[in-house]
């Protein structure tokens, strides 16, 4: 979930794929006083300028022809900036190029004054368009340029008084800043601060401790935040302290949670931390509710029973087994109460009866919270599809909800009161609560109520209580055996009368909240639907955007749409629709208002007060930085040396002298400043771009151009000698990176010289010129440019520097000294064979082993580190394993290998393995065949084993148990040679296994030692080597196939050994085919078996298969299974298969079997098929989904999404 305080989509309409060029996302950033928040919307690009600019008056709440838009381009070479005419009808296709997905614009001012807000963006907060209250002083991406410098500065900056007026234009309630992932943590804060009895009993809770224990205090924190969230003019509040006294991490902020989880999670840390204090049963008080399970004999009516307290009720969507859904809160309230029969094999043992009788096994609610929380279980299981899905069905919920004929009536059996008293109240304004429902009229009992209210009184009642009674005992009493939720929910039995008596409580609740989930069961969004207890209102709180809605908003919460059971639909359906519903109880005597600021208690005083005071530096601070230019200047101590940074923060009017004095004392420089200057200056290249003459009082925005938060360059601290002059930096000009070339002693120069040339002089005025300042002789220098990695050409002259395409990154070598080595080819030369080798050489840090001696000795071999490069340079130790090696990455790995020796105690080089380290961590052996130069940009680790020498390759062996769940164990790796055969290969695998065997098993349950050990005891033409293909068996490998020559071995090969229960006659004109025969009338599988075929006739795959089973030839009938090895199907998914094609021979369309490791499923086509009950299918999917789960959990299997389990530290205060 993206922050809408950092990014708000406005829209994302999508071309088809084949259109999507045609599209560009336009990313609108706002360089004005108004500061608004960045924001984006996806056009198309047949959009003309003229209605760019209306979009962005719509969207971003600006009044027309009171701003200007400016686009700007970049490139690798340079950005530029150009002010789009609001007029024009040229289309963005002329504008952006034909492959930019993206279109960079800024809100500039035009004529120097600050754009005007339309009316509807000053009188609405909820548009989106006005941003966030805290004024943030630039957008965090607004990179731009200096074309507009001279309007920007006719610009005021914003006074404080302005940003304090502005911040007053929130709507009625503030939001919160999304973290990352946190909006369904924002949904329950925004429904508690908006609970006043939640509300009011935070701020009368008093903290007690000092500073570092308020960090850690969860009620101050949230003390903390509701105060500010109704005191403060911010139009969204932060809750990054809220989350730090979780005990949470930034790395929490990025896993979302269930709404439900976190409320019991935050209940169990609020109620540890009220402990001792006034507030130690106030969640008890507001959220606890009393309920009895029961189990009732229908013989005997002995009813066993056992009290339990309940924070929240999840009512089902779609009952198990039901193949319809509960249409209201109401029918998914009576089925949460309807018992479930205990009959047949599932009978109860009665204790008062001494045997088993059929009984009715259920709840009832003793009493029900103040707060109730209903949560809308919507997240389930497919057991057809084996994912989770999101139902999306629609439940109707009502906005006052009456629960007293939920509650069991204490009688002398205290039998459950079921008179279904759910209605929904009279609705006050429209958008304020729901409409009433339409009344219907019915014959008999209860007509003229409205729908779904019932009610049963006297005799009748007790009447219909038996009659209901007997007909629940049967199996279609059960809410899962029936697939009709409403007859299920009927036949539940009704007894008693609508209390009336005064003194018993009056369970009449209304809606106070409604938490949406967004999404699909992948992953979503949570907000809340709340309304203010206040005014009556309801208002959509969606992370920091608050506005208010209207019935219809609250309507589609409902849901609608329909799952129709398949891998798209249900898995990745998305649908906003309501979670969980928060109601209140209406009681006169607990039901209370917000407590106003006049009515806070002391602390809560003094803490408002220090918010604001937070609040007003923070402010302070954002006109600071609204009228500071920050920017990074750089300063070079020494004209070889690496450059320093340092970060220069002055106004923006300052005269531009003045920053330089600035930057002169920030680098701690006691030259005087008039001898220092300011250029700008690109890191990137360490290239000086420009300086800027005769501007020492220009104000410091002006060059800059503007204030932003970044720019596209930097600025170079230069200073000067007393006597000299500095070079005027022209846009046309450029530094020279020299570095000076000793022909006699064949190296280079370490040392890099600057030189600001211009790159319309020809060679001729480069050389006098590095003569003058340089000192090198302009008639015997040499001078070659580096343009990239190893290019090497020689500047001619009588050209210019431009028509050489020199560019800034190049560098320039100087050979002042040639004499007779000057032949017409420059590859030729000695100078060339100096350079080339310089320009290849790479320093590589190479991470050693421990060498395989004493401390001492290590240490003295350290000391005497030898040469460690080919041109004669030394190493440098960084510790006692890691080293700086230069070498010619021309050259081979072995070679490399060669000279490392000396560095892994003079050990050999096959010996030691050598490994370039990924970026990722990831790890690969390195080639002996290969060149360095493959490996430039990597880390070395060395490790002592046997190095793969030419024409080896290492290869990893795993035990292949076809029969095992966990059917692939790896034990090891072999080393292969071209040439070698795959018997050669099994005895290696022995030796590997003969390895293993030798060392003590790990465990009780050492497959690896297990497995190896049979490998070791089997005779060797019982072992059979295949291919491993990730983790799937494939080829059968003969013993006749040689590596090289009919095998193809490459780094990342796998094999498999797997022993048999006979001797391997495997041929290669043979296909090994995995088989398994499925039985319809049990609906079991057998056995897992491997068959090997020589003919790809159907006909004799069939004549195998029987003389495998008991099936005649002629009832045989065939299925491939379609997926990867072990080819899983559920028992209710095989009659899905394509049994029995009208296919001759195996390698035709639709079984398509053309090499080893696939798979057939065969039956007997006269098996009578087991009839599957709704019973008899419920246990089937709980037997695959406890396998599926013990497959996870032995084969490691991740799932979809892996979440950090939701937890809350607790440090009581």
């Amino acid at each position: 979930m993206s922050d809408p305080a950092q990014a708000v989509v406005l829209a994302n309409p999508r071309a088809d794929e084949n259109e999507a060029d045609g599209w560009v996302t336009c990313i609108v950033t706002d360089e004005t006083p108004l500061s608004l928040q960045k924001f984006t919307k996806t056009i198309r690009k047949t959009t003309t300028v003229s209605g760019l600019y209306d979009e962005v008056t719509t969207l971003g709440g600006i009044a027309s022809g009171t701003f200007l838009l400016s686009y700007l381009r970049k490139s690798d070479q340079e950005a530029s900036e150009t002010v789009l005419d609001d007029k024009s009808s040229t289309q963005l296709w002329d504008i952006v190029s034909s492959t930019s997905k993206r279109f960079l614009v800024s809100i500039k001012p035009r004529d120097g004054q600050v754009p005007v807000l339309s009316e509807t963006a000053v009188k609405s907060d909820d548009s989106g368009a006005l941003r966030d209250g805290s004024w943030k002083a630039m957008s965090e991406n607004n990179n731009t340029t200096s074309g507009s410098a001279a309007t920007l500065t006719q610009v005021p900056p914003p006074s404080y008084s302005s940003v304090a007026n502005r911040a007053t234009t929130r709507g009625d309630h503030a939001g919160l800043v999304n973290q990352a992932m946190t909006c369904y943590l924002n949904s329950v804060l925004q429904t508690q601060f908006m609970t006043p009895e939640f509300r009011n009993a935070i701020y009368n809770w008093q903290f007690l401790g000092g500073p570092d224990a308020a960090e850690k205090s969860i009620p101050f924190q949230l003390q903390k935040l509701f105060a500010t969230m109704q005191t403060s003019q911010k139009r969204a509040v932060k809750t990054v302290d809220v989350t730090k006294s979780f005990g949470w991490t930034n790395a929490d902020a990025w896993q979302q949670h269930d709404v439900q989880e976190l409320c019991r999670v935050m209940f169990d840390a609020l109620e540890k931390n009220f402990k001792g204090t006034a507030q130690d049963q106030l969640i008890k008080q507001l959220y606890e509710g009393t309920m009895q399970d029961y189990v009732k004999c229908l013989k005997c009516h002995y009813e066993s029973t056992r009290s339990d307290t309940y924070m929240d009720i999840s009512l089902v969507i779609k009952p198990f087994g039901s193949a319809k859904a509960c249409g209201s809160v109401e029918e998914a309230l009576r089925v949460h109460v309807t018992p479930e029969t205990l009959n047949e094999s599932n009978q109860y043992f009665c204790e008062k009866c001494n045997s088993k009788q059929d009984a009715h096994k259920g709840l009832k609610f003793l009493t029900f919270p103040y707060l109730l929380t209903l949560q809308l279980k919507r997240f389930d299981f497919d057991y057809n599809t084996m994912h989770r899905i999101k139902l999306n069905d629609r439940m109707t919920f009502p906005s006052s909800l009456n629960l007293n004929g939920f509650i069991a009536k204490q009688g002398n059996e205290c039998e459950v009161v079921r008179r279904q008293s759910i209605s929904l109240g009279t609705p006050v304004d429209s958008g304020k609560h729901f409409p009433r429902r339409p009344e219907t009229s019915t014959s008999g009992a209860g007509a003229g109520t409205p729908a779904g209210l019932c009610s049963v009184s006297g005799d009748a009642a007790a009447a219909a209580n038996d009659a209901a009674a007997a007909a629940s005992t049967g199996p279609s009493a059960s809410v899962a055996a029936g697939p009709d939720v409403g007859a299920a929910a009927a036949a539940a039995p009704v007894y008693g009368e609508e209390t009336g008596d005064d003194d018993e409580p009056n369970y009449t609740y209304e809606l106070l909240s409604i938490m949406v989930h967004s999404g699909s069961a992948i992953g979503g969004h949570y907000y809340a639907y709340i309304r203010s207890m206040e005014t009556g209102k309801w208002y959509s709180f969606n992370d920091s955007n608050v506005s208010p809605i209207t019935t219809d908003d609250i309507k589609k919460t409902f849901g609608g749409s329909t799952s129709t059971g398949t891998t798209y639909t249900s898995m990745y359906s998305s649908s906003a629709n309501a979670y969980m519903l928060i109601y209140r109880r209406m009681d006169p005597s607990r039901n209370t208002k917000f407590m106003t600021t006049e009515e806070f208690p002391p602390h809560i005083a003094r803490l408002v007060k220090a918010v604001e005071e937070e609040e007003e530096d923070e402010r302070r601070q954002v006109e600071i930085e609204r009228s500071h230019c920050r920017i990074p200047v750089f300063y070079r101590p020494t004209e070889d040396g690496q450059v320093v940074k340092k970060m220069l923060e002055a106004k923006h009017d300052v005269p531009f002298k003045e920053a330089v004095d600035i930057a002169r004392r920030l680098h701690g420089l006691d030259i005087p400043a008039e001898r220092c200057r300011l250029v700008k200056f690109d890191e990137n290249y360490d290239s000086c771009e420009c300086s800027y003459e005769d501007r020492d009082e220009e104000q410091l925005g002006h060059i800059l151009g503007g204030i932003r938060q970044t720019y596209l360059f930097d600025l170079l601290l230069e200073t000067r000698a007393e006597d000299e002059e500095f070079d005027v930096y022209q846009p046309n000009s450029s530094t020279l990176k020299v570095q000076e070339v000793y022909l006699e002693q064949n190296s280079v120069s370490k040392s890099v010289r600057r030189v600001r040339v211009s790159l319309s002089w020809t060679v001729e005025e480069v050389l006098k010129y590095m003569e003058k300042k340089l000192g090198f002789p302009a008639a015997t220098t040499r001078l070659v440019v580096q343009k990239y990695a190893a290019d090497l050409s020689m500047l001619q002259p009588g050209r210019t520097l431009n028509s050489e395409g020199f560019y800034r990154s190049a560098i320039v070598y100087a050979e002042p000294r040639f004499g007779s080595d000057a032949p017409a080819v420059f590859k030729s030369t000695d100078l060339y064979q100096v350079l080339n080798r310089h320009v290849n050489t790479v320093k590589w840090s190479v991470i050693l082993p421990d060498l395989p001696s004493t401390d001492e000795s290590a240490e003295n071999q350290q000391d005497d580190v030898p040469d460690a490069s080919k041109n004669g340079s030394t190493p440098a130790p960084l510790s006692p394993r890691v080293v700086f090696v230069e070498f010619d990455r021309r050259h081979l790995v072995s070679e490399f290998k060669q000279h490392l020796k000396q560095f892994v105690g003079g050990t050999a080089s096959n010996q030691f393995r050598l490994f370039k380290i990924h970026g990722s961590g990831q790890e690969t052996e390195m080639r002996l065949q290969d060149t360095m130069m493959y490996h430039s940009e990597f880390q070395l680790r060395v490790e002592y084993g046997r190095a793969v020498g030419v024409d080896e390759h290492r290869v990893n062996v795993s035990f292949f148990d076809p029969t095992d769940e966990v059917y692939m164990i790896s034990l090891g790796e072999i080393i292969v040679a071209k040439g070698m055969s795959v018997a050669q290969m099994k005895d290696e695998v022995v030796k590997t296994c003969q390895e293993i065997a030798k060392t003590s098993p790990v465990g009780s349950d050492d497959k690896r030692h297990k497995h190896a050990v049979a490998v070791v005891d089997a005779p060797v033409e019982h072992l059979r080597l295949r291919r491993k293909n990730y983790k799937a068996p494939s080829t059968v490998l003969c013993g006749d196939l040689l590596v090289g020559r009919e095998m193809a071995v490459y780094s990342g090969w796998e094999v498999a050994i797997q022993l048999m229960d006979a001797p391997d006659l495997f041929s290669a004109n043979q296909t090994a085919i995995f088989v398994r025969r499925w039985k319809p009338s049990s609906h079991m599988f057998g056995p897992m078996q491997e068959i090997s075929v020589s003919s790809t006739a159907v006909k004799a795959t069939k004549e195998v298969l029987s003389q495998l089973s008991d099936i005649p030839v002629e009832q045989v009938e065939i299925a491939k299974a379609v997926g990867f090895f072990p080819f899983h199907y559920s028992p209710l998914e095989m009659d899905e298969l394509n049994w029995n094609p009208k296919v001759t021979a195996l390698d035709r369309i639709p079984i398509s079997i053309m090499n080893d490791g696939n798979m057939l499923y065969y039956r007997d086509g006269k098996e009578q098929p087991e009839e599957v009950t709704t019973e008899r299918r419920a246990e089937i999917e709980r037997q695959e989904l406890l396998r599926t789960k013990q497959l996870n959990r032995s084969t490691g299997a991740a799932s979809y999404r892996r979440e950090r389990a939701l937890k809350i530290k607790t440090d009581s205060a």
